[in-house]
């Protein structure tokens, strides 16, 4: 009986797309990759290439990130076992596709139907990235680079200040408090030409 695995290793675009997903993993992240790395890992890491938005990366955050983690190894397994759930959750939010991915266009404050869309559909965005991934995904970070064992009472706000006093400030690159309290709850206000987010 053949397998599935079997059919799509000789079929010739399964094959071609297989190997055009390596190049692009190759692309992007052979500085990342030790030499000898199996085809499946550029081929996996190839979605950071090539779909909006994972493919709007950083190398300078990526490289601060790596930093954190391999400074003290023994300390981020703990952190990543004893935060896994959050963690998981995490990048379980970040690989779900949202409506919003497929518009990329600028918006025009002048606009009535681009602040519409702003209102109803990238705030509420924002604030699903803030609580479901960054602040799922940033409790390892504040968990390495905090003081005492990895295992404490987790907050963002106490979590980001943290990162900001150990000079890693560019892991918060994108995340905005004011944004996201003003979005959570609901003091967003548009005036004129503007917004304002909060008081």
């Amino acid at each position: 009986m053949t397998t599935i695995q079997e059919v799509l290793a000789k079929d010739p675009l399964s094959t071609s797309d297989a190997e055009l997903k390596k190049m692009e993993g190759l692309e992007h992240f052979e500085n990342y990759l030790p030499a000898l790395v199996p085809d499946l890992w550029p081929r996996v890491l190839s979605v950071f290439a090539r779909s909006a938005p994972l493919k709007y990366w950083s190398p300078q955050v990526l490289d601060a990130a790596l930093t954190v983690l391999e400074t003290d190894k023994a300390r981020t397994i703990k952190a990543l076992s004893e935060w896994r759930s959050r963690i998981g959750v995490g990048f379980d939010y970040l690989l779900r596709p949202a409506p919003t991915e497929a518009y990329e266009e600028s918006y025009s404050t002048s606009a009535a139907q681009d602040l519409l869309r702003l209102a109803n559909e990238f705030h509420p965005e924002y604030l699903r990235r803030c609580e479901h991934i960054f602040s799922n995904l940033i409790v390892l970070y504040w968990a390495i680079l905090k003081r005492g064992d990895v295992k404490a009472k987790f907050d963002v706000a106490s979590a980001v200040s943290r990162i900001r006093s150990t000079q890693h400030d560019v892991l918060l690159t994108g995340y905005d408090e004011k944004i996201r309290n003003a979005s959570a709850h609901g003091e967003v206000v548009f005036r004129g030409m503007g917004i304002r987010y909060g008081n």
